[in-house]
């Protein structure tokens, strides 16, 4: 169809094709030889036209079968598509291409070279090298392979991929320790004699370990890394350059780390890192199910991509050539194409301003880049990526050139991961990271002039009910919470969930005694509606706190202010609304919470802090068992304030594990300063469970204080326990790792259960009080204490009695074969009683 057009401009077209192509495109001689490239070349190769030319585009000994047929074009005449071949950039990554060729004639119809283009497919071809490994690896779990086998098959296949020196699998141990299970590469023997591990130590903090303890991609540059200097001079001396270290995920949870070394220095670009996150995503997935010998079924998503499309019209935009992808794309058959307008793709989806933007630029002589929907032949709706590259001649523009892109499917999947990201997965609310950017969107608002609200709600005691119907029952109660609230809403209001069982509604334009009536529907609706489990119903009530969006608010002073009411609504008795400014009553108890925590920080300060110690007493021969440390406060004016009167307040925040910490420092020194044979339990809060900081205190405490673990013990109550079952057995395991005993303190009074005794490997279970106070006179509660006695034996753990104050209480537990007993029956809890 150029032949119709002079040969000036047929040339001048071609070249603007030629150089808007992001296909390479070569002219080789009759020894294949390159003779002229374009820019989409020299950006492929990392060479510039001078560095390629008289480089052979196809080694022989590399790829002898498209050298030869390469060869065969030259001298036959003959072309070919899509022979694929592999070459080596200047930097040595490899190189996968899809090339084409076809003779170039002279206008006497003597040859006179070759034309190829080529695609880079390396991306498509590591997709397809992944998505074979990851089947690889399921069919090997079908077939029972050990573990071993898996892991150094996957090993050695990424090594190959990429051309790693060394590629290693490790896993996460107890107490900080990392196994290496495999690796594989030529530097495969940089593994043996070193010690990795992933807790916060020398050994800990390098890529791997600290992969496995943050949950977060390493890059290391090994020679000047100072956290890599305990193995530095090993990988120097195998010219090992850079790791990088992937941590593997399940459920959430670090498993181990996937880390591969390098001989250059250069970082995984973006693509690469996407596929190696999806395979160690994967891996971790397909390992834990052979580890587990579970058949895990794995599902792989293929991306389809679209060829590029080539159109190119006049000065006026009257299509004069299109490329067969063209017709791929759009449906449009060449001759249905030239003559028309590019409008006939038009989807109605764009404004007149939209077309009159870009044509604007485009007249201008500048290119235009973007996106588009435009409308197939048949009708339906794509998204095109396009640039559009004016050509001018004489200072005049005689022709665009537009590149089309496909790319429907990735939009659909960037949609779709924004959507991830913005969006809770179990509830399919919006998410705090979406609340965030709904919150400045009301505060602009509210700025000019139209007011909203602010709702922060929490679900009343959810906690028992999620550990006594473990973590699927609990997940599904909080999927239909969250559907009941959201049709209790109006369309307009935005509800998201940020965490736990904690929600957070906005009401734009809305005023308080409105939002106060839309928090009472709320309210109400949760505590009429019954929540099944299986055969299992239950009653939820939730505490609503409510803050103005005003003129005067931002996003975090109103999360602040509707957080302190919904504290206040909880403190209030719960399934209640409160809203802020607060009533009377609401404001002085957040007042006198707040006072409270001023007093206890500058108590804190002041080392204002005294503990009272009351023995365990073995009720068999009378002898202290070990003593429990009970603190006190000591106000400015000396007077001694009980517990009971700031631990809420403590609690509430935020100040438990710096009292916690003061209490475990001061024991130490007591016990550092007394014989062997003293041993003392200290209360641990339910705010410090978990808390790695107040854990590495302990161990470190211990060790530079050389007492002997077993001296040092705790106790935490049932309730806190409860609240985070999973934290709870993780703190008693470790701390029981370095010697110390548990014991569950006030048993009874929480969600009680004799399931937690099994859960939870405690050394004591101490019976609450109000169970012993009339353990003589009321036969219930000796019933009960005779129930926890037999189960608690049971299990191997031993049973103290709490607040035993007569001789008729010591008596009957004594008469019941409970073990132990504490109270005011042997005094008054003592400053130094073992002096």
């Amino acid at each position: 169809m150029f032949r119709r057009w002079p040969r000036h401009q047929q040339i001048e077209m071609l070249e603007a094709v030629v150089a808007a192509s992001p296909v390479a495109i070569f002219t080789l001689d009759a020894q294949g030889r390159i003779r002229s490239t374009n820019a989409a070349a020299e950006t492929m190769f990392g060479k510039t036209a001078s560095q390629l030319a008289g480089e052979l585009l196809v080694s022989p000994r590399e790829s002898p079968g498209v050298a030869r047929m390469i060869a065969d074009c030259a001298k036959n005449g003959t072309s070919f598509t899509g022979a694929e071949v592999i070459r080596t950039r200047e930097d040595g990554t490899r190189l996968a291409l899809s090339i084409g060729a076809a003779p170039l004639n002279g206008h006497d119809g003597t040859e006179r070279g070759i034309v190829a283009l080529a695609n880079d497919i390396t991306a498509r071809q590591r997709a397809h090298e992944f998505e074979h490994l990851l089947h690889e690896i399921d069919r090997r779990i079908l077939q029972n392979q050990p573990l071993d086998a898996i892991l150094s098959f996957t090993c050695g296949c990424i090594a190959d991929i990429f051309g790693y020196a060394l590629v290693q699998f490790s896993f996460k141990g107890e107490g900080g320790a990392v196994t290496i299970r495999n690796g594989a590469g030529p530097e495969v023997d940089f593994l043996s004699e070193i010690e990795v591990r992933w807790d916060d130590t020398p050994a800990g903090r390098g890529p791997t370990g600290t992969a496995i303890r943050t949950g977060r991609l390493q890059f290391r540059d090994l020679a000047s890394d100072p956290c890599f200097a305990p193995w530095r001079e090993r990988a120097l001396e195998r010219g090992l350059r850079s790791a990088l270290a992937l941590p593997l995920m399940s459920k959430d949870q670090v498993i181990g780390a996937l880390t591969m070394f390098s001989r250059n220095h250069a970082g995984a670009d973006p693509d690469t890192l996407a596929v190696l996150f999806a395979c160690a995503d994967q891996i971790a997935l397909s390992l834990l199910a052979a580890r587990n010998h579970e058949q895990i079924a794995l599902q792989t998503v293929a991306l389809e991509s679209a060829a590029n499309a080539v159109l190119v019209t006049d000065a006026e935009g009257t299509i004069k050539w299109a490329n067969p992808a063209f017709t791929r794309l759009t449906g449009y058959t060449l001759e249905e194409a030239i003559g028309a307008r590019p409008s006939l793709l038009k989807s109605g989806n764009h404004s007149d301003a939209f077309y009159r933007q870009m044509w604007e630029t485009l007249l201008r002589g500048m290119v235009w880049r973007g996106e588009m929907y435009n409308r197939r032949k048949d009708g339906t709706l794509y998204i095109e990526e396009q640039t559009i590259t004016p050509v001018a001649a004489g200072g005049q523009i005689t022709h665009f050139v537009a590149i089309k892109q496909d790319v429907t499917a990735r939009r659909r999947h960037e949609d779709e991961i924004r959507h991830l990201a913005l969006h809770d997965a179990l509830t399919a609310l919006p998410n705090r990271r979406a609340l965030d950017g709904a919150m400045e969107r009301i505060c602009f608002s509210a700025q000019h002039g139209r007011p909203g609200a602010l709702l922060i709600l929490d679900v009343d005691n959810f906690k028992p009910v999620n550990d006594t119907l473990g973590h699927l029952g609990g997940d599904q109660l909080l999927a239909d919470l969250a559907k009941l609230l959201r049709s209790t809403l109006r369309p307009a209001d935005f509800i998201a969930r940020l965490g736990g069982d904690e929600f957070a509604v906005l009401l734009q334009e809305t005023r308080m005694e409105e939002a106060q009536t839309i928090a009472e529907r709320l309210r109400a609706a949760v505590a009429a509606h019954p929540f099944t489990f299986g055969e299992r119903t239950f009653d939820f009530a939730i505490s609503i706190g409510i803050a103005p969006v005003d003129a005067d608010s931002d996003a975090s002073g109103a999360m602040v202010r509707a957080d302190s009411a919904m504290y206040a609504a909880k403190d209030a008795g719960k399934n209640r609304v409160v809203t802020y400014p607060f009533g009377e009553d609401e404001g002085i108890r957040v007042i006198e919470a707040s006072r409270w925590a001023s007093r206890i920080r500058s108590a804190l300060a002041e080392d204002r802090f005294i503990l009272r110690y009351q023995p365990v007493i073995r009720l068999g021969n009378g002898e202290h068992e070990h003593y429990e440390a009970l603190i006190r406060m000591v106000d400015v004016d000396g007077a001694i304030v009980p517990p009971d009167e700031f631990i809420s307040a403590a609690e509430r925040f935020g100040l438990m594990p710096q009292i916690d910490r003061w209490v475990v420092n001061k024991v130490l020194s007591i016990l550092a300063s007394s014989g062997p044979e003293l041993r003392i339990f200290v209360n641990i809060s339910g705010a410090s469970l978990g808390d790695a900081a107040l854990l590495s205190f302990i161990n470190e405490r211990l060790s530079a204080l050389r007492i002997p673990p077993g001296r040092l013990s705790f106790e935490i109550t049932e309730s806190a326990a409860i609240r985070d079952l999973a934290v709870a057995q993780r703190w008693i395991r470790q701390l029981k790792d370095l010697g110390c005993l548990f014991a569950i303190d006030d048993f009874g009074v929480g969600f009680s259960s004799f399931s937690y005794l099994r859960a939870l490997s405690a050394d004591y279970v101490k019976i609450d009080r109000s169970f012993v106070t009339d353990v003589d006179t009321n036969p219930t509660n000796r019933a009960l204490v005779q129930a926890v006695m037999t189960v608690a034996q049971t299990l191997g753990k031993e049973v103290i009695a709490e607040g035993v104050e007569t001789h008729a209480h010591e008596t009957v537990l004594r008469d019941l074969g409970i073990d132990l007993a504490q109270g005011f029956r042997w005094g008054v809890p003592q400053s130094h009683p073992f002096s």
